[in-house]
């Protein structure tokens, strides 16, 4: 494995983490942001699975957008899909991180860096296919983990005839255990408020995915594009009428305001619903989060399926089908939410903080 993230040369990462090389004193501040970026799969030295590979194991690239979240329990997931598919990392395969940062030109510098090292596979979280649009110019095959555009698993093949090159691993948490926890919660609901991010791209798509989603349920979605923290308690406070419950998605900027929307829910005695597990820490009634490491081992599967020379098609198609409720019990008293038996049984209660 090596350490690009943290801009150490190939060579030098390697070395390090088979013990056998120090890395050089303009690097060393570099090694421990590589760690909390990557997370212990691609930059933990202590770990067995990433020293020395093999010079002529085929070479997977691993490409992170910025800010996408779960990534690491996402990493975990796809060494384990590597090993259950019976290929170990750092034998059969290499593996090489790049976080991608910065303005257009530098990465398309990042690309061409990684281009240059002839990898067999892409594995790219939280990208669109336009983020790897460069990628799968060459031909290479691309699995494309947690897309924001996702929403379902979806393939590309070519005018030739060719098998799919292209496959999406989503993560379903607009889908359907989403919407029937919500019919079980609230059989009578119907209006389904959420407030985001209107610039933030993985939060629009996310909307794109619960419009397409809410109808088949019989419900519909009641929409609060918001561009600042100060806004997100006024959005609630306008949401009192507008709609049965709120969902809570996973945007930097109503997350940051969770409380002051949780008082607003608790006076109004408004449900409110989480797509995360930390939600219901900060006053959701109940959450349901996807098993992001579940997502990673779909992801490997795929990656495995590429290096074979097999098709893609229907590669990640049951991804995230399981998910976790979490409840806060006292939440759930003060937003009039009565919890069935039958939800209890399968959740994990937590308590408020």
């Amino acid at each position: 494995m090596v350490g690009r993230l943290a801009g150490v040369h190939g060579q030098t990462g390697t070395g390090v983490m088979g013990g056998e090389r120090s890395i050089p004193p303009v690097h060393q501040g570099r090694r421990a942001a590589c760690a909390w970026a990557l997370g212990v799969i691609f930059c933990m030295a202590s770990a067995p699975a990433w020293t020395q590979p093999a010079a002529t194991a085929p070479l997977v690239t691993v490409w992170i957008m910025p800010a996408t979240p779960h990534r690491d329990a996402i990493q975990r997931g796809l060494e384990e899909g590597l090993r259950r598919a019976g290929v170990v990392p750092g034998r059969q395969v290499r593996l090489a991180a790049y976080e991608v940062m910065g303005e257009k030109t530098q990465v398309a510098e990042l690309a061409a860096r990684a281009l240059a090292e002839q990898p067999r596979v892409i594995v790219a979280i939280g990208a669109t296919p336009a983020d790897v649009s460069r990628f799968t110019s060459e031909g290479l095959p691309v699995v494309l983990s947690v897309a924001p555009e996702g929403g379902a698993d979806k393939t590309a093949g070519d005018a030739a005839g060719k098998p799919p090159r292209l496959a999406w691993v989503p993560d379903n948490r607009a889908g359907d255990g989403q919407t029937e926890l919500m019919r079980a919660l609230l059989p009578e609901a119907r209006r389904v408020g959420v407030i985001y991010d209107s610039g933030n791209p993985a939060s629009v798509a996310q909307i794109k995915q619960l419009q397409a989603s809410l109808p088949k349920a019989a419900m519909v979605l009641v929409e609060a594009p918001i561009s600042r923290v100060v806004d997100v308690a006024a959005a609630a406070r306008n949401m009192i009428e507008r709609a049965d419950l709120l969902l809570i998605i996973e945007d930097p900027l109503v997350k940051a305001a969770l409380p002051a929307v949780a008082r607003v829910a608790d006076a109004a005695r408004l449900p409110v619903l989480a797509d995360h597990r930390a939600a219901v820490y900060k006053g959701a009634a109940v959450a349901r989060e996807v098993d992001y490491q579940e997502i990673g081992v779909h992801a490997g599967q795929a990656v495995v399926r590429a290096l074979r020379g097999a098709s893609l098609a229907g590669a990640g198609a049951q991804a995230a089908r399981r998910g976790t409720v979490y409840v806060n019990m006292e939440a759930a008293r003060r937003q009039g939410v009565i919890v069935p038996e039958a939800v209890l049984k399968q959740a994990t209660v937590v308590p408020e903080r």
